[in-house]
């Protein structure tokens, strides 16, 4: 018996990153247990850059998917209703290595997710991150409303940008 859809919607989105990861040079590794908040992390080996502060700087994420649960806003944003026990892992200050989340929006047609041609495999829709680290706690019990800036859309370029500002000690 194939796998529930909420699980190919996972792989999909793992894949994603995992394509933006191959074409940076990064090194992704996929949690064993989901008992720290996240699902994956990925690592940049050495030095990012020249003025890098830390080597081999590491991120990890927290990956959703869905086609149903996201409402896109008319300025491009986001919002994604994220249960709380996921969100208090996010706003921890205290994490050693940072931790996004990471959205993938998607079709709702299953045939769309995915498209193969002779010239290309392509990963349909995107994935947008944000980092919620030090955010307030919440009162919330079920879930919590998360906007994503438009521009938050998680690139090959914005997933450099976010090793290299991790490299040099910034905030995400």
């Amino acid at each position: 018996m194939p796998n529930a859809e909420s699980i190919r919607m996972e792989d999909v989105s793992e894949a994603y990153v995992r394509a933006l990861c191959a074409v940076n040079g990064y090194s992704i590794t996929k949690s064993n247990h989901d008992n720290d908040g996240y699902d994956i992390e990925v690592e940049c080996k050495g030095q990012v850059a020249s003025d890098s502060l830390r080597y081999s700087p590491m991120v990890q994420m927290q990956l959703k998917a869905s086609y149903a649960k996201i409402k896109e806003h008319p300025d491009g944003s986001i919002t994604y209703p994220l249960e709380v026990k996921n969100y208090k892992w996010l706003i921890e200050p205290r994490r050693m290595t940072p931790m996004i989340l990471v959205v993938f929006s998607m079709h709702q047609d299953r045939g769309l997710w995915v498209q193969h041609t002779n010239d290309y495999l392509k990963i349909t829709k995107r994935a947008y991150w944000i980092s919620l680290r030090g955010r307030a706690d919440t009162q919330n019990t079920g879930t919590i409303n998360i906007t994503i800036p438009a521009t938050n859309i998680l690139t090959q370029d914005s997933l450099r940008e976010i090793m290299l500002k991790i490299s040099k000690g910034e905030e995400l």
